[in-house]
């Protein structure tokens, strides 16, 4: 199944940094297996660049920070895949936008109250 983010959104918070890591922040991890960081250069295609393990089953929020190799996407999303194969996608970010902290845009997805 493939749902949009909304209220069941697990990915909080997303932000690639300038020296091209990518942030995000998840609420909770409940049954999730990994995330996969997609990259596209069309915001419509996107690749899998990197794969990153859930740390576990967990109410609890999680940080996870990924260095990028391939720094010619022009868009950037995380995939969250949970163990019974439910999807959820982040907002696309686009890396190389810089917001008012001097790093490259991010974004806080609807539904999931951010600190």
């Amino acid at each position: 199944m493939i749902s949009s983010l909304g209220s069941n959104a697990q990915v909080a918070s997303a932000s690639v940094k300038q020296d091209y890591t990518l942030c995000f922040h998840v609420a909770r991890e409940v049954n999730v297996s990994y995330y996969n960081i997609e990259g596209s250069e069309d915001s419509i295609n996107f690749d899998v660049i990197a794969t990153v393990y859930s740390k576990g089953n967990s109410v609890l929020p999680a940080n996870y920070s990924v260095p990028l190799t391939i720094q010619s996407h022009r868009f950037i999303r995380v995939r969250q895949v949970k163990m019974d194969r439910e999807i959820y996608y982040s907002s696309v970010i686009q890396p190389g936008k810089t917001g008012q902290s001097g790093e490259t845009a991010s974004v806080n997805n609807p539904g999931i109250k951010i600190r």
